[in-house]
């Protein structure tokens, strides 16, 4: 049986004001943001991709996330690691990104485990950016609207589509040179065993949608 996609849009009391982006922090500057699209591919099944780009053949073993700069076309590894099925991958206001293996549901600070690695070696598993109760993750997203209090700004949203099957938040905030995350007020949940919250953004109006999968199979054809 295929589910069907339902869009929903939390609603929101505060209008957004013209001339302001919907995440702008007040006292605090942007900056400038390089621009770079990020493909997760999850293979842990022994196999090797090879993936063709203009500059030459870019190999990865099993699972792993590649960075390609549409400016320059160029494509390459941007973590080498045995994750199982690299499901989220947000950036805060900062450019700290977190990336998240979705079948265990388990969080990484992207910056420990980036660093060049030669084909086919993989880096080591790094320390979690907090201890995850549930799982699987569909997908996260970074809280950063004015139309939410500021209390929130910045949280990672968390989705999760089995047991607990819903929203949840976790309170981000450096330690050392990394990130760690201390779950806040969880956002939203339901009892409709069909409910699979499957991806999350922030609109431009500064509203958050999220779309439900709403199917009441629970598992993949992979098992995930």
């Amino acid at each position: 049986m295929r589910g069907s996609r339902r869009t929903r849009r939390v609603p929101h009391a505060t209008p957004h004001r013209g001339g302001e982006r919907s995440g702008d922090v007040p006292g605090r500057e942007r900056r400038p943001q390089r621009i770079a699209k990020y493909q997760l591919e999850a293979f842990p099944h022994r196999l090797r991709r090879d993936q063709f780009a203009q500059h030459g053949v870019v190999r990865q073993h099993d699972a792993g996330i590649y960075r390609f700069d549409p400016r320059s076309h160029k494509l390459e590894t941007y973590v080498s690691y045995n994750f199982a099925n690299p499901w989220g991958h947000v950036f805060d206001r900062w450019g700290q990104d977190i990336v998240v293996d979705g079948t265990g549901s388990n969080p990484y600070h992207a910056a420990l485990f980036s660093g060049h690695v030669e084909y086919p070696n993989k880096h080591g598993r790094p320390p979690q950016v907090y201890q995850q109760w549930t799982r699987p993750c569909s997908g996260m997203e970074i809280l950063s609207s004015k139309h939410f209090p500021d209390a929130v700004q910045g949280n990672l949203l968390v989705l999760n589509v089995i047991g607990y099957q819903g929203i949840l938040m976790y309170k981000l905030r450096d330690q050392g040179a990394s990130i760690v995350g201390t779950e806040d007020t969880r956002l939203l949940s339901s009892s409709d065993p069909n409910f699979r919250p499957a991806d999350i953004k922030m609109g431009p109006d500064g509203a958050m949608y999220f779309c439900d999968w709403h199917n009441p199979m629970r598992w993949s054809i992979s098992g995930g």
